[in-house]
């Protein structure tokens, strides 16, 4: 007797069938918000150099400054007629209130590399970028972190799918989705920038042991004409 014909006996998909297919799609909504999460972990803010005249410790301090003192202080980028921070310089100069005062900048003195910054919190107060100055010469950290979090997505696609297959599908799942909240609350308490990006490439990793393995567990169970459709409402259901 075949698969097919063992569902065209106890029907292909009553009760029992609709209660799995219902608990297993609420486990894809965990998924999406962890590799959603990114988004809002790594966002980007504006931000600007900490001009020497600024306490660095002060929390008065503002992004948008008053006055001539942009001027004074930034580059203007030439193509967009922009003062931009974003080459992570200022002008070395003396920041007293004589200069301060004045119309247009010292340029002799050249420009010094940023040291602390000021971000911009209108859109978001805070965020890993924020919280560990992944900007100017080290904004490749935020672009390593995400990379590594699709790394462990892959990674994860690989090992969990060879392990449902040796131990079953259902240990492979709640293992996954142990490992997932005990990495996911690590990486949202963790001060460390490794740690934390070592945390999200686990989480990574389980959301395919989740996702992928559920998905095998709601073909598995279904049976007949249905299986086809409702595998792919599966699909655009974990998608959206």
């Amino acid at each position: 007797m075949s698969h097919d014909d063992v569902f065209m006996r106890l029907g292909d998909f009553g009760k029992y069938q609709k209660i799995i297919y219902f608990l297993i799609c609420l486990t894809s909504i965990i998924c999406a918000f962890h590799k959603l999460a990114g988004v809002f972990l790594l966002a980007k803010h504006d931000y600007r150099c900490l001009l020497p005249f600024e306490d660095p410790n002060s929390n008065a301090i503002e992004y948008e400054l008053k006055g001539n003192i942009k001027h004074l202080a930034y580059p203007k980028d030439t193509l967009s007629d922009k003062y931009v921070s974003y080459n992570c310089r200022y002008y070395n100069v003396d920041y007293s209130e004589k200069y301060l005062n004045q119309s247009e900048p010292f340029l002799r003195n050249g420009r010094r590399p940023c040291e602390h910054y000021v971000y911009d919190e209108s859109k978001y107060l805070n965020s890993a970028v924020t919280e560990w100055n992944m900007v100017c010469g080290r904004s490749f950290m935020a672009a390593a972190s995400d990379a590594l979090f699709m790394s462990g997505v892959l990674v994860g696609s690989i090992v969990f799918g060879q392990l449902s297959d040796k131990y079953g599908r259902q240990p492979t799942f709640f293992s996954s989705l142990v490992i997932q909240m005990t990495f996911g609350i690590l990486a949202g308490i963790e001060q460390e920038y490794f740690t934390y990006t070592a945390s999200r490439f686990v989480v990574g990793g389980t959301t395919s042991g989740v996702f992928l393995v559920t998905y095998v567990i709601a073909m598995e169970m279904e049976g007949g004409i249905l299986a086809p459709s409702l595998n792919i409402e599966y699909i655009d259901h974990g998608a959206i």
